[in-house]
């Protein structure tokens, strides 16, 4: 004779350990992803014993702390008393070095630099986590209205016979054999100075060396997304 009973149990105690396996997952999942967000997003650099750290280049210090209050996914921090000069900076997570992230949002990548010009000027750094992007704005217009900084760095640093091919927004002319050079070097790599027609949307342009191009593809500066200034990397 069949018992239905031990058949209506069963399935009871079977339901049971499976909710109960599954709750105690989810909470597990749910643990991982709290745990897995940054506690403190702060920029370390140049600039922090401005801001009143006990030096400079210390994630520990949290007057440099980036923050997203209204939870677009963005952090972001924004200062005055930056006094005029050039800095370098990056975003450092949980109060160390352990991560940290460069220019492009590369980890562990070159410092990103900026300039304050005036005294006042509102310096805007902006962290978004997906890319690892830190942007730095300041509040005066730069020079570069009337031309674009390309900022290029090869890790091997065999800038030799490496330049840019301009045509759209480009005020002057270049040929494919003689590209535009470098107009210095600093402490990231070479940068080049391009003049800009007069209300110029954007610039195009190719880093190459003979026939050899870096990244390859024809390369679009839009100033409305980018500004008018661009740290670039071998490869990128």
């Amino acid at each position: 004779m069949h018992d239905s009973s031990h058949v209506s149990w069963r399935l009871l105690l079977a339901s049971f350990v499976f909710l109960l396996l599954f709750s105690h997952g989810s909470q597990q999942l749910a643990l991982a992803d709290h745990t897995a967000e940054p506690t403190a997003v702060a920029v370390a650099g140049s600039l922090q014993d401005e801001l009143g750290c006990p030096g400079d280049w210390q994630p520990e210090c949290l007057r440099s702390w980036l923050q997203d209050p209204d939870g677009d996914g963005t952090y972001s921090f924004t200062t005055t008393a930056i006094t005029p000069g050039s800095y370098e900076a990056k975003v450092t997570i949980n109060e160390a070095w352990d991560e940290n992230y460069g220019v492009g949002g590369e980890p562990n990548g070159p410092n990103i630099p900026f300039t304050v010009t005036n005294a006042g000027d509102e310096v805007l750094f902006s962290y978004n986590p997906t890319s690892h992007i830190l942007t730095i704005e300041t509040g005066v217009e730069p020079p570069a209205l009337e031309y674009a900084v390309i900022h290029y760095n090869r890790p091997g640093g065999d800038y030799d016979g490496w330049g840019l091919h301009l045509w759209t927004g480009f005020d002057g002319s270049v040929t494919w054999g003689e590209p535009f050079p470098p107009a210095g070097e600093d402490s990231f790599g070479v940068y080049f100075e391009v003049p800009l027609v007069a209300d110029a949307p954007l610039l195009n342009y190719i880093i190459h060396k003979g026939d050899e191009k870096d990244p390859g593809p024809d390369q679009a500066l839009i100033f409305a997304d980018t500004g008018y200034e661009i740290w670039q990397i071998q490869g990128n």
